[in-house]
C-alpha cells in the first residue's frame, strides 16, 4: 500500500480485498467487547435499581403520610409537581372522552353499514329469484317446444321422406336448431343469475366479516377507554399524589436538608439516581452504538464480497493489476474500531464507569458517524473501486 500525499491511500485490488476482511474483523472485535460491556452494564444497572427500590419503599411512605417530614422548599416543590400531574390525569381524562365519543360513532357507522349490507341482499334475492323462475320455466318451455319439433319429425320420417316432406324436415330442424340455439342461450342466462346471486352473497358476506372484525375491535378499544376513564376520574387525587411523589423521589439529585434516617435515605437515593442514570444512558449508547456497527458490517461484507468477485475476474482473465485510491476520510472510519476497542478494551473498568464508556462513544462514534458520514464512506469506496477497474474497459 502506498500513500499518495494525505488524501489517498492506493494499494493493489487483492490489497484491497484483504484490507476491508480486515477492518470487517476489527469492528466485529470491536462489537465483542461492547456486547462484553452490554452485560457489565445490565448486571450492574439491575444491582443499583434493587438498591433504588430498597430506598425508594422507605421514602414513599413517610412522605405520603406526613409530608411535614420534608423541608418547605421540597414541600412546595412537591405541591408544584402534583398540580403538573393532576393536569397530565385531566388532559388524558378528555382525550379519553374524545376518543370514545369518536369510537362510539365509528361503531354506529358500521352497524349501520352492516345493516345496508344486509338490505342490500334482502332487496336483491327477490329481483334474481324472480329472473331466475322465469328462465327456467322458459328453458322447460323451449324443451317441451323441441320435443314436439322432433315428434313431428319422427312422424315425417321413412325411407322416402326427403321425396315425399323434403320442405317440411328442412324446416323442422331449422326450427329445432333455432330452439336448441334458444334453451342454450336461456341455460347461459341461468348461470349468469345464479353467479351473480352467488357473488353477492361473498361480497356482502366478506364485508359483513369485515365490517364485524371492526366492530368487535372498536368494542374492546372503547370498553378499554371507558374503564380506563372511569378509574381516572374515581382516583385522580390519589394517582396525582402518589405520580409527584414518585417524581420528586426520581428526580432528587443532591442530598436535601432532612433529619434522621429519613435523610440518610433520601441522601442514598439521590447518589442512586445519579449512578442509574448514567448506567440509562451507557446501556442507550450501547444500542446506538451496536446498531451503528450492525449497519455498517452488513455494509462492508456485501461489498468485500463485490471486491472478492472482482479479484476472482481479474485472476481468472489475466486483467492488469490496478490501484485502489482510498480516500484518506475512508481509512480514518476503518480505523475507527481498533481505535474504540483499545479504549473499552478493559470491560471491568468500564462497566463500573459508565460515564466514561458514553464518553468514548460519543467523542468517536456516534457524534462522528452520521447518516451522512457512513453513506458518504461506502459512496467514496465504491468510487475508489470503480476508478481502479475502469482501466479495464
Amino acid at each position: 500500500m502506498t500513500e499518495r500525499g494525505k488524501r489517498v491511500y492506493a494499494m493493489k485490488l487483492s490489497q484491497f480485498e484483504q484490507y476491508l476482511r480486515e477492518k470487517l474483523q476489527e469492528l466485529r472485535a470491536c462489537a465483542k467487547e461492547i456486547e462484553e460491556i452490554r452485560v457489565e452494564f445490565e448486571a450492574a444497572f439491575k444491582r443499583e435499581l434493587e438498591a433504588w427500590q430498597e430506598r425508594f419503599s422507605y421514602c414513599y411512605p413517610l412522605i405520603k403520610g406526613d409530608r411535614s417530614v420534608l423541608p418547605g422548599e421540597m414541600q412546595a416543590q412537591l405541591a408544584q409537581i402534583e398540580r403538573e400531574e393532576t393536569a397530565k390525569i385531566r388532559a388524558e381524562m378528555t382525550e379519553l372522552t374524545t376518543r370514545l365519543s369518536t369510537s362510539r360513532a365509528e361503531m354506529d357507522q358500521q352497524a349501520a353499514a352492516a345493516e345496508a349490507a344486509r338490505q342490500e341482499l334482502r332487496k336483491s334475492n327477490p329481483k334474481l329469484d324472480k329472473r331466475e323462475e322465469g328462465l327456467k320455466a322458459r328453458i322447460v318451455k323451449l324443451q317441451n317446444q323441441y320435443a314436439e319439433l322432433y315428434e313431428q319429425e319422427e312422424q315425417l320420417g321413412g325411407a322416402l321422406s326427403w321425396l315425399t316432406a323434403g320442405g317440411k324436415l328442412r324446416r323442422l330442424r331449422r326450427e329445432q336448431k333455432q330452439v336448441k340455439e334458444q334453451q342454450a342461450k336461456a341455460l347461459a342466462d341461468l348461470e349468469k343469475v345464479r353467479t351473480e346471486w352467488a357473488e353477492q352473497v361473498k361480497t356482502i358476506g366478506e364485508a359483513q366479516a369485515e365490517l364485524g372484525a371492526r366492530w368487535q375491535k372498536l368494542g374492546i378499544e372503547v370498553a378499554r377507554d371507558e374503564a380506563r376513564l372511569s378509574f381516572l376520574s374515581a382516583n385522580t387525587g390519589a394517582l396525582a399524589e402518589q405520580n409527584a411523589i414518585q417524581r420528586l423521589l426520581e428526580e432528587l439529585d443532591a442530598p436535601p436538608p432532612v433529619a434522621g434516617e429519613l435523610g440518610v435515605k433520601l441522601g442514598e437515593l439521590a447518589e442512586h439516581n445519579r449512578i442509574r442514570a448514567q448506567y440509562e444512558q451507557g446501556m442507550a449508547d450501547v444500542s446506538l452504538s451496536l446498531g451503528l456497527m450492525q449497519g455498517i458490517g452488513t455494509g462492508l461484507e456485501k461489498f468485500g464480497a463485490s471486491v472478492s468477485k472482482v479479484v476472482g475476474e481479474q485472476r481468472r482473465y489475466n486483467l492488469a493489476q490496478v490501484q485502489v485510491p482510498v480516500p484518506a476520510s475512508a481509512a480514518v472510519i476503518n480505523q475507527t474500531w481498533k481505535f474504540v476497542a483499545d479504549k473499552l478494551h478493559d470491560e471491568d473498568y468500564m462497566g463500573r464507569n459508565p460515564l466514561a464508556f458514553s464518553e468514548v462513544i460519543a467523542k468517536y462514534v456516534s457524534n462522528r458517524l452520521t447518516e451522512t458520514t457512513i453513506q458518504r464512506f461506502f459512496e467514496e469506496l465504491g468510487a475508489a473501486l470503480n476508478r481502479a477497474t475502469s482501466a479495464w474497459h
